[in-house]
């Protein structure tokens, strides 16, 4: 098995990196917090491997968001409250849950990596 966090990020929005980055790293908490015990377990031992793709914006993260729970996976929106850069409620993320790449790979190979 090959344990993977997918990680989105809403690219319509204009974050300095710093936003970006605790943004993201809101999601991974959440995807770490949505993900079942064994898998997670599986990848505490040290794999960590994180994919971050791109949404076009926060309609592409809602439908995300939905496909997701169609084939049984949980996720998790980031919502911004706004105290810095942007406005608030700003959907600027999404954590998925921890799973195995081989047995996902076809859903989320139709998304580009972030840049």
């Amino acid at each position: 098995m090959e344990s993977v966090m997918y990680l989105f990020a809403n690219k319509s929005i204009k974050m300095n990196s710093g936003k970006l980055a605790v943004q993201i790293s809101h999601a991974a908490v959440k995807s770490y917090i949505n993900s079942k015990n064994d898998i997670r377990d599986f990848w505490d031992r040290g794999s960590y491997v994180k994919i971050l793709l791109s949404a076009k914006n926060s309609t592409e993260l809602i439908k995300i968001k939905h496909s997701l729970e169609k084939i049984g996976l949980s996720s998790g929106l980031i919502i911004d409250e706004g105290r810095t850069e942007i406005k608030p409620n700003t959907i600027t993320a999404l954590g998925v849950e921890i799973v195995d790449k081989k047995r996902y790979e076809d859903f989320f190979k139709k998304y580009q990596l972030y840049r």
